[in-house]
């Protein structure tokens, strides 16, 4: 029946977390119900001149979130703290854009200024 949530068809997803207030909650659900062997392929602008992410708490409406990222439907900016946050956390893969093959860039619909993170639920 329907109760068992992991059996889903999930095998590939692209997820944009930047655009995701709760990413932690967002991240744990979603590999609760991805199958085993699935794949998260996240896409990331990280902005390397940076050591830490940047959030602000309170910027709730389109123009606080564009006055402090740039952009109306973020909800932060990455610095390179990410990178070991989701190694630790989700043993994810880090992998330079240009690492992948232009088909996969293409199927996931990945922005070659991104950087791309790979969870695999074992």
């Amino acid at each position: 029946g329907g109760e068992d949530e992991a059996s889903n068809e999930t095998e590939e997803r692209k997820v944009r977390i930047w655009h995701i207030k709760e990413e932690e909650k967002f991240l744990s659900e979603f590999l609760r119900v991805l199958k085993p062997g699935g794949r998260i392929y996240l896409t990331i602008p990280i902005d390397f001149k940076r050591d830490k992410s940047f959030e602000v708490d309170n910027a709730e409406t389109p123009e606080e979130r564009f006055k402090y990222y740039g952009q109306k439907d973020h909800v932060r900016i990455y610095g390179k703290d990410i990178i070991a946050k989701l190694k630790d956390k989700y043993n994810a893969e880090f992998l330079d854009v240009e690492a992948l093959k232009i088909q996969d860039i293409n199927k996931q619909r990945i922005c070659s200024d991104d950087s791309v993170f790979i969870i695999t639920k074992s």
